[in-house]
């Protein structure tokens, strides 16, 4: 015949149970791993819907740097085509660039087909769609773990990007929005260190509103006072110029 356990032994498991109960639900949640919180960032900038039907984009920015103010435009059409107009003054820099040839001029100067590396420098402008295209512009996501961008708590995610230079975002833990994107360059060893704010809901999409990016020259502060969506890349206001000629010899 089985004897019954004595209320007291009984009362002890019971409240070892209760205990290891307690400390497992205030056990704080194991971070997520590098695609998820990709993923949950995406979803912070809006639906899946919404992000797929941004086709083109452009963003008219009002910045400020070391040698004063100037006026950045860029338009993109995905998912790899890209228009640059940079106005400093009296002077002003264009360029276009597909994945076959990247080529531009300044001061109304005849167009030359550019070096290939000055495709990774205007790729690099887009810094709203590089932010919604994370999986197809990067790769190789790992999690590092825990970071601080000023005050606020975030998770730190190496990268490689599109051109195979490495990267690295920290996202935010309240919102999952992100905080800064780290991208290195040919002529620093410091990375370029690009923070984001005043995020606002245009077209579904929520976008950052301001930035600021700071690399071995001194910090460059964006306002951006004009982001427009379409829904079909060939509603882009871009009028690009004839290709430059290219002579029989060339490949």
């Amino acid at each position: 015949m089985t004897r019954a356990l004595p209320i007291v032994v009984v009362t002890i498991v019971v409240q070892a149970i209760v205990v290891l109960t307690m400390i497992a639900a205030c056990a704080p949640a194991a971070a997520p791993g590098a695609e998820e919180a990709i993923g949950r960032m995406l979803e912070a900038f809006g639906s899946e819907r919404a992000r797929d039907n941004v086709r083109g984009l452009t963003t008219v920015a009002e910045a400020n740097g070391p040698d004063g103010p100037f006026i950045t435009t860029v338009t993109s059409i995905r998912p790899d085509t890209v228009h640059f107009h940079q106005q400093e003054g009296l002077s002003a820099t264009e360029i276009w660039s597909t994945p076959d040839r990247t080529w531009g001029g300044s001061n109304q100067e005849a167009y030359a087909e550019l070096a290939p590396g000055i495709r990774a420098f205007v790729r690099g402008h887009e810094f709203h769609l590089m932010l919604i295209d994370m999986p197809n512009r990067f790769s190789n996501f790992a999690m590092q773990g825990e970071d601080q961008v000023g005050d606020k708590p975030c998770l730190r995610i190496s990268m490689t990007d599109e051109f195979g230079a490495a990267a690295s975002i920290c996202i935010g833990e309240a919102d999952w929005l992100p905080l800064e994107l780290q991208l290195a360059t040919e002529q620093s060893d410091s990375p370029i260190s690009i923070e984001f704010a005043d995020w606002r809901m245009v077209d579904g999409i929520n976008w950052f509103h301001a930035c600021q990016l700071t690399d071995a020259s001194g910090d460059f502060n964006f306002q951006f006072r004009q982001i427009e969506t379409s829904s079909f890349g060939q509603d882009a206001d871009i009028t690009a110029p004839s290709l430059p000629r290219r002579e029989r010899s060339e490949s």
